[in-house]
């Protein structure tokens, strides 16, 4: 028997049908997937973006492919170890100009493909440039599987700032760059409310946002009042999560009219921990949510992230310090810290994901495939060699897990078939750069 909130109708439709208005449209995926009762839960995909590579001699594990130690840096990773797979020796295969090594790593990193010809953007030290020439590999995903969704891909970001190819990692397409999101208070208004509705009354929202709850509740219970009691508990744990985050947000930020938007001090380096723990939790609630099954979050920017890290007690600007040289002890322990910081932070998403029970028993972690990396290896000398790059999560089953692999002298293009190959996207090459084919088979179950 046909389940009634199966998507063979609208989602508008379904709301119709239950009587409920579409502030409570995130959570009907949320019943369609708890529903399907039998069906493996979807695939999801996380690119995740830190600035100016690795300390290497601290980033790299000991150890055999299966029996490693993970070092200071990827330390914070060790509760997921079973489901994180470290890979060394990937090169990004680019002959050299046009462009600076941290403007266009971060198109490079995740289309395999050469910047477009053009002079948008003149590097002094590496010439005229346009935009990234390829789509990347997330919206690549995101084409063969985000129609399933509301939002075909959510792009998230922590202090990015710009508008150039050194602070955009996800491309549409040739000459498509997506912005990312850097305010957790516009990505929690375009996925939990006031989408669609006059700006002068999402102001006022804005300016009060613990009522955001009270708003939807009367619909919530029309909805829970239709519903089993396992999907009722689905709904409170999602509401109450959300409620949290609105606290949290009232607690740290004071909106500034007439910006609609911008919290005081979003860029505020020493609230940079806060804004990415906020910007993790909604995305997080997006995917259990089922209102995307692609995102990626992009740390501060790969074109000379200048900034301190003042709550991790470094006040010295990111890039600077990142072309001392390796005998600078000082400035490599703060390196260190700072990488280790993006290694928390990826545990906290892992953990905040593996918290999410599937219908199934699985967990979101194991359904989801999220893909570390960075716009170049080595910041004092802007290596393209021996790319650091880390996957935590099962991938709905796709990878094979809780291993340590070298692929020296590889193009990284191998990784970005990987990932679509995990997605069941049946390719052999991928970007401009690809003059191979395949993907990295020891990688896949």
């Amino acid at each position: 028997m046909r389940h009634p909130y199966r998507p063979n109708f609208s989602r508008r439709r379904v709301l119709q049908a239950l009587g409920v208005g579409a502030a409570v449209s995130p959570f009907v995926p949320l019943l369609e997937s708890g529903a399907a009762g039998s069906e493996a839960p979807p695939k999801r995909l996380v690119l995740f973006f830190s600035p100016h590579g690795t300390v290497r001699e601290r980033w790299l594990p000991t150890g055999t492919v299966t029996d490693f130690v993970l070092p200071q840096i990827l330390e914070p990773l060790a509760p997921f170890q079973d489901r994180t797979l470290v890979i060394d020796g990937l090169r990004i295969a680019v002959a050299g100009p046009p462009g600076g090594p941290h403007t266009v790593g971060p198109a490079y990193l995740f289309t395999g493909s050469p910047m477009l010809e053009g002079s948008e953007f003149n590097h002094p030290c590496c010439g005229m440039h346009g935009w990234a020439s390829h789509a990347s590999i997330d919206q690549s995903v995101a084409a063969a599987i985000g129609n399933e969704t509301p939002f075909r891909s959510l792009e998230f970001g922590v202090q990015p700032g710009g508008s150039h190819p050194g602070s955009r990692i996800s491309y549409l397409d040739a000459n498509q760059p997506l912005a990312p999101e850097s305010d957790p208070f516009s990505m929690f208004d375009r996925l939990f409310g006031d989408q669609g509705i006059d700006p002068a009354v999402a102001a006022r929202r804005k300016a009060q946002r613990l009522g955001v709850i009270d708003v939807v509740k009367p619909e919530l219970d029309a909805l829970t009042s239709k519903v089993s009691p396992s999907d009722r508990v689905k709904i409170d744990a999602h509401l109450t999560a959300i409620a949290q985050m609105e606290s949290q947000f009232n607690a740290t930020y004071t909106c500034a009219p007439p910006d609609l938007g911008a919290p005081a001090g979003l860029n505020d380096f020493a609230m940079t921990d806060a804004i990415s723990k906020q910007q993790l939790d909604l995305m997080v609630e997006a995917f259990a949510c089922g209102v995307t099954n692609v995102a990626s979050v992009m740390y501060r920017r790969g074109e000379n992230d200048g900034f301190p890290y003042p709550f991790l007690g470094i006040d010295t600007e990111h890039h600077g310090m990142s072309h001392e040289g390796d005998s600078n002890l000082v400035a490599v322990d703060s390196l260190s810290a700072i990488y280790r910081w993006y290694a928390e932070q990826l545990a906290y998403l892992a953990a905040k994901m593996d918290a999410v029970i599937e219908p199934d028993g699985s967990t979101l972690l194991d359904n989801t495939m999220i893909v570390w990396g960075s716009e170049i290896a080595k910041g004092n000398t802007h290596s393209w060699e021996n790319m650091p790059f880390v996957v935590v999560g099962g991938g709905g089953g796709a990878l094979r897990t809780g291993r340590f692999h070298t692929f020296a002298g590889q193009n990284h293009n191998r990784l970005l078939v990987t990932i679509a190959q995990a997605f069941g996207i049946d390719i052999q090459s991928y970007g401009g750069f690809d003059d191979g084919s395949g993907g990295l088979s020891d990688l896949l179950a």
